[in-house]
């Protein structure tokens, strides 16, 4: 009986922890060879560079910093003007992507 209470603990413990988990994922970054990027779940197409990266989505409620602090600086990287952010994807929300 002791054996299976402590079964029942630990899994109790183990879906707890459950959430802490799935807040985070990641993505793919792809980056084709005349520089447009694209973000995806999925995977890259052929000829596109992979670059894999954490993407942190936090409760509401949560206070995090989300600039970088002044002591850690970057070289800022130089983007050309020519170049247009294309975001590409869908959501799935379960109700046949409806507004409510």
């Amino acid at each position: 009986m002791a054996m299976r209470a402590a079964i029942h603990l630990t899994l109790c413990n183990a879906l707890l922890c459950l959430p802490l988990h799935a807040i985070a994922s990641s993505v793919q970054r792809c980056e084709d060879a005349s520089g447009k990027i694209m973000f995806t779940t999925l995977g890259c197409p052929a000829g596109h560079s992979t670059r894999l990266q954490s993407a942190f989505n936090a409760p509401p409620g949560t206070r995090i910093d989300l600039l970088p602090s002044a002591n850690s600086r970057e070289p800022a990287r130089q983007r050309s003007s020519g170049q247009e952010l294309v975001v590409v994807g869908t959501r799935d929300d379960g109700c046949g992507n409806r507004l409510s």
